[in-house]
């Protein structure tokens, strides 16, 4: 989120529209996960939306950062939206 106008464009939501997602979850995805939990924002990762370098990455981040956002398998967030 650092050096990006989403705080700016989200306002005074109380969470991002959207789940986060990415590519290098390990490294890009915690860093945004851990600067929208700092601005306020209700973060919810899509595990299966995300992807590193190897399955052991993946689920060493997965475990890392789970206490700063609420993480949800794609068949949960299709439910939730449903």
């Amino acid at each position: 989120m650092l050096g990006t106008t989403i705080h700016e464009c989200a306002g005074d939501h109380a969470s991002l529209p959207e789940g986060t997602r990415g590519w290098s979850d390990d490294q890009c995805l915690e860093s945004a996960i851990r600067d929208a939990c700092d601005f306020g924002y209700q973060v919810n990762e899509v595990t299966g939306a995300c992807l590193t370098y190897s399955q052991e990455w993946h689920d060493k981040s997965l475990r890392a950062i789970k206490g700063y956002c609420r993480q949800r398998t794609t068949d949960q967030v299709i439910a939730e939206l449903g």
